[in-house]
C-alpha cells in the first residue's frame, strides 16, 4: 500500500478541549513509509456549516469546504514509521458539530484510511518500566499488521471494583497518570490498524502503585531574580548578591546539547564555555563542568542560594530531545550531584507547552527522581498574561501542563509567572497587568491542586516581571517593583523573580545602556535606574535569614 499511493495515513478523532468552541479534532498524520517526510501540503474537507478555529499544530486556509495547510514548523517533521498531530476546534449550528473531516490528502497524495480486515497482532508482554505514586509507565512489544499498525488502546482499572478507563497510545508505551498512591492497578492492551481493526486483547497484568512522596514543602528562596549565566561579560552572582542585598538567583538555562549525547544538556546548549574573568574554557555538560562553581560557592559562603534553570524560551528542554526516560533521571541526578543543589526550575513555554509526549517524558523522570531526592525543590516558570477579557493567569498549554503535574502526584514547591509582553487587551499600567495576571494564577492553580487552601496557593506563587522596557513598548518601573513588592508582602507570595539581574547590573553603567540610544533589551533595561537597583527593591521581601542549601548527596 505504501508505493506510489499510500505514505501518510491521517486519522481524525474528536477529543476534549474545546472550550466555548464545541469540540476540538485531533488528526494523527502517521507515516508508513521509511523515508522522512518534511513540510507536507495537508488538505482535507469539512462541512459547509462547521466554523474552525486554530487550536494547534496547522497553518491553513479554507476555500469552500476544502481546508489546506501546513504543519507548524516545530512539527513539520515526520520521521519514518512514527506520526504527528494537529488539532483544531469546531463548531456547528446549535448542537450538531457535524461529522469528522474526511477527503484527506498529503502531497496530493489520498490519506484516508484504506479498506481492510485484517487485524494486527495481538500486544505481548505489558510490563510496567516506572512506577510512582500517581503514574505508571507501561511498555508492550510492538504488533504487527499487514498495513500499518495506527496504536494501541490501553484500558485499566483499580482492582477491587475500579472503574475502567481506556487511554490510546501510538506508540508501543504509555504512562497513566491520575493514579491513588500504593494501590493495585489491572491492565490490559489491545492493538489497532489504521483501517481501526481491532486486535485481540493482551494477557491482564497487575501493577501496585508506590507510597505517596512527602510534600517538599514551601518554597524557601524568596528574592531570586533570573540571571542569564551564560552571558557575556560573565556574570557573578556573588557579586550581584553583595550589590544588590540579594540571597537568591535562577541561573539559566540548562538546556538539550545540540551534539546529543547520553547526558545531553549543557549551560546554554554550549559544548565549551569561556569565563570572561579567568580566561579559562570550561566544557558546559552541566553534568560533570566546573563552570560557574567557584562564583557559585562564594556566594553560598555569604548565605545564598542558587536554583538551576532548564528551559527558557529560545532553548529546547531536555525532554524534547531525550525519549529514554531513564536518560532523563540520570541526567538530572548527575547535576545535582556535580553542583550540589536542591533547588530546580523549569522554565518551560513556546511549543514545549504544547508536546504532550515530552511533558509526560518529563512527569514521569520527576516522579523517579522525587523518590531518590524526597526534599528537592522544583520551580515551574511558566508564561502568564495579564490582559481581562483575553487571557488571565497562565495559557491553555500552561493550564494543561499544570493539571498534568498534579496528576502525576507533584506538588511544586513554586509556580513562578512570567510577567512580560502583555496583550493588547492589557492595562496601561504594567503592576496592574502583574496584578491581573497573578490573581488569574491563583485560580488557575487552585484548580489545579484543589488540596491547596487559597493561602498556600499564593506562598506557592511567584512572579517574574520584565525588568524596564518590553519588547511590545510597555514599560515595568521601579515605581511598579515598588508596588509589586506590597503586593507580595500582603499575599504572601512564595517569590519576587525578575529577568533579568544582568540587565539590572548593567543598566546604568554601560554606554550602551542609555535610555535613548536604542540599546540592546537583552542586556539592558533602558528605564531610568542605577545599576541593581530593581535588585534592591526585591531584596525588600521576605525576612532574610541563614541560606537554606544543602548539599545533594
Amino acid at each position: 500500500m505504501v508505493g506510489n499511493t499510500l505514505v501518510v495515513v491521517a486519522r481524525p478523532e474528536w477529543v476534549s478541549g474545546g472550550g466555548p468552541w464545541g469540540s476540538t479534532f485531533k488528526v494523527t498524520l502517521l507515516n508508513l513509509s521509511d523515508e522522512v517526510v518534511v513540510n507536507p501540503v495537508i488538505t482535507f474537507k469539512v462541512e459547509a456549516k462547521q466554523v474552525i478555529q486554530n487550536n494547534y499544530g496547522l497553518v491553513w486556509t479554507r476555500s469552500g469546504e476544502v481546508v489546506s495547510g501546513r504543519l507548524v514548523a516545530e512539527r513539520n517533521v515526520i520521521p519514518p514509521r512514527a506520526s504527528t498531530e494537529f488539532r483544531l476546534s469546531v463548531r456547528g449550528e446549535g448542537q450538531d458539530l457535524g461529522p469528522l473531516p474526511r477527503d484527506f490528502t498529503v502531497n496530493g497524495r489520498p490519506a484516508d484510511p484504506p479498506r481492510d480486515s485484517e487485524p494486527p497482532t495481538t500486544p505481548k508482554r505489558v510490563r510496567a518500566t516506572l512506577v510512582g505514586s500517581a503514574l505508571v509507565t507501561l511498555g508492550w512489544d510492538a504488533s504487527t499488521d499487514n498495513v500499518a499498525v495506527a496504536g494501541y488502546r490501553v484500558t485499566y482499572s483499580k482492582v477491587g471494583g475500579g472503574v475502567a478507563q481506556t487511554l490510546s497510545s501510538t506508540r508501543p508505551g504509555i504512562t497513566l497518570m491520575g493514579l491513588s498512591a500504593g494501590s493495585e492497578y489491572q491492565v490490559s492492551v489491545v492493538a489497532l490498524d489504521v483501517s481501526d481493526n481491532v486486535s485481540g486483547s493482551s494477557d491482564t497484568v497487575k501493577i501496585r502503585t508506590s507510597a505517596a512522596p512527602p510534600d517538599a514543602g514551601d518554597w524557601d528562596v524568596p528574592r531570586a531574580p533570573f540571571v542569564d549565566y551564560t552571558s557575556w561579560p560573565t556574570p557573578r552572582v556573588s557579586e550581584y548578591g553583595r550589590e544588590a542585598g540579594l540571597d537568591g538567583f535562577f541561573l539559566g538555562f540548562l538546556v538539550a546539547r545540540p551534539d546529543g549525547g547520553a547526558r545531553a544538556v549543557s549551560w546554554g546548549g554550549n559544548t565549551t564555555l569561556v569565563d570572561s574573568e579567568d580566561g579559562q574554557s570550561y566544557s558546559g555538560d552541566a553534568t560533570v563542568s566546573d563552570y560557574g562553581k567557584r562564583d557559585i560557592e562564594a556566594f553560598r559562603r555569604s548565605g545564598g542560594t542558587v536554583v538551576l534553570s532548564f528551559g527558557g524560551a529560545s532553548n529546547v528542554p531536555l525532554e524534547a530531545e531525550e525519549t529514554d526516560v531513564a536518560t532523563l533521571v540520570a541526567t538530572y541526578a548527575a547535576v545535582l550531584r556535580n553542583y550540589g543543589v536542591r533547588h530546580l526550575d523549569f522554565d518551560f513555554e513556546g511549543a514545549f507547552l504544547h508536546d504532550e509526549d515530552a511533558q509526560v517524558r518529563h512527569l514521569a523522570a520527576l516522579s523517579q527522581l522525587l523518590a531518590v531526592y524526597p526534599t528537592l525543590k522544583l520551580s515551574y516558570t511558566l508564561p502568564a498574561d495579564g490582559a481581562p477579557g483575553s487571557l488571565v493567569g497562565f495559557n491553555d498549554g500552561g493550564v494543561r501542563f499544570l493539571q498534568k503535574l498534579s496528576s502525576a502526584g507533584i506538588e511544586p514547591s513554586l509556580i513562578n509567572g512570567l510577567l512580560m509582553e502583555f496583550g493588547q487587551s492589557a492595562p496601561v499600567d504594567a503592576l496592574e497587568c502583574c496584578v491581573h495576571a497573578l490573581q488569574g494564577m491563583h485560580a488557575h492553580v487552585s484548580a489545579a491542586f484543589p488540596r491547596w487552601d487559597a493561602a498556600k496557593v499564593w506562598r506557592r506563587l511567584g512572579a517574574c516581571p520584565m525588568f524596564g522596557r518590553h519588547p511590545n513598548g510597555r514599560e515595568f518601573t521601579l515605581e511598579h517593583q515598588r508596588g509589586l513588592v506590597e503586593f507580595a508582602r500582603e499575599h504572601q507570595l512564595g517569590c519576587l523573580s525578575g529577568w533579568d539581574a544582568t540587565r539590572d547590573a548593567n543598566q546604568g553603567r554601560l554606554p550602551e545602556c542609555e535610555r535613548d540610544s536604542g540599546g540592546d533589551l537583552s542586556r539592558c533595561t533602558l528605564t531610568p535606574q542605577q545599576p541593581f537597583d530593581f535588585g534592591r527593591c526585591i531584596s525588600a521581601h521576605g525576612v532574610k535569614g541563614p541560606s537554606q542549601e544543602v548539599v545533594a548527596e
